[in-house]
């Protein structure tokens, strides 16, 4: 993972401007197809989660604006990072586009860099589409004595996570490797809602994962000055957290630079969605173009805006470039990330 990727990533969600849609004799087809049936919506994550948030919040908007306005239905695969979501969509679901997945944003990473673990190929996917980039950070509470970076590199901090397939164990176990911090990393919540559950009670004392996930379950925390950001996981800054450093910031050599970068690769899917390999291409292209549709829906960006929701639409062909990119990360970066996030 380098610079280049990062820049390609970025510079694709600004410059691929022209949407391919479907041609009208497809759009009938896939009208056809699509009439009085059922999508059903697979999420990788928690009921409580920022997944969970974008997809029942786009779904209606997805009924209103694909070819024949199927009902979208939401389900959830909770649990080991995505993983078994991905497996899911890639070797259960119909390959007929009624079955369409919004797995965790590191299910191509997954596959850069726990291949033995997982059972799916990313390069088949037909991707449709992703609401906005994620941006992540690791935030414990205040009342830890623990207020920055180097405060965690004296003092053991209990995280809560899912698996070591996800970010919340990746991002903090890649900090006590390079950095020296003292996360003791607890594994086994289902996902983020009963990790936050933990943090309320004490539990555990922190986590890594979506800042809007946080802003819109705890907002009254952040607003009281309750957590402490520590270092954010993205390719860019988010506005809302300025003043906090972005782990490429803190890297203190080459490899690990590249490391963080190859981290922050994911956040690129965010909140992206996606179907098995092997649907008929124009219910590809009715998706692609429902879609663009439902992202530019003014009463969609109003219920997102609601939710403090970010919407940063990028199209399915610019996913494609992305994911081929991350594909191809350069074997001695993936051993390095390997290494750094093995464990004990």
């Amino acid at each position: 993972m380098n610079r280049t990727i990062t820049t390609r990533a970025l510079m694709l969600a600004g410059l691929i401007g022209a949407f391919l849609g479907a041609t009208p004799a497809a759009a009938q087809s896939a009208g056809d197809f699509y009439k009085g049936r059922q999508i059903t919506f697979i999420v990788g994550g928690g009921v409580g989660g920022s997944y969970g948030l974008y997809a029942r919040t786009i779904a209606p908007y997805l009924t209103k604006h694909i070819a024949g306005n199927p009902s979208v239905v939401v389900q959830h695969i909770e649990g080991g990072g995505g993983v078994p979501a991905s497996n899911y969509i890639h070797n259960v679901a119909p390959k007929d586009g009624s079955y369409i997945g919004m797995t965790q944003m590191n299910a191509v990473m997954q596959q850069v860099v726990r291949p033995a673990a997982i059972k799916y190929d990313s390069r088949t996917w037909h991707w449709i589409g992703n609401v906005s980039p994620m941006r992540s950070v690791v935030a414990v509470r205040k009342d830890s004595g623990v207020a920055s970076l180097e405060d965690a590199k004296k003092k053991e901090v209990v995280m809560g996570a899912t698996s070591k397939a996800s970010e919340m164990y990746m991002t903090p176990a890649l900090l006590n490797h390079y950095q020296g911090t003292k996360f003791k990393i607890v594994l086994g919540y289902p996902g983020m809602a009963q990790t936050m559950l933990a943090i309320e009670k004490g539990e555990v004392q922190g986590r890594a994962g979506s800042y809007v996930s946080l802003a819109s379950s705890h907002a009254p925390w952040l607003k009281e000055g309750k957590l402490s950001l520590l270092t954010q996981m993205a390719l860019t800054r988010d506005p809302a957290m300025k003043d906090v450093p972005l782990m490429q910031d803190l890297a203190k050599s080459d490899e690990e630079r590249k490391v963080y970068f190859l981290n922050a690769a994911q956040t690129a899917f965010g909140r992206s969605i996606f179907v098995p390999g092997g649907v008929p291409a124009d219910r590809v292209a009715a998706l692609r173009a429902g879609f663009q549709a439902a992202v530019k829906d003014a009463a969609f960006l109003a219920d997102a805006a609601r939710q403090k929701m970010p919407v940063e639409p990028m199209s399915g062909e610019e996913l494609v470039a992305v994911a081929r990119d991350l594909l191809d990360t350069p074997p001695a970066i993936v051993k390095a990330f390997q290494a750094a996030t093995a464990g004990k």
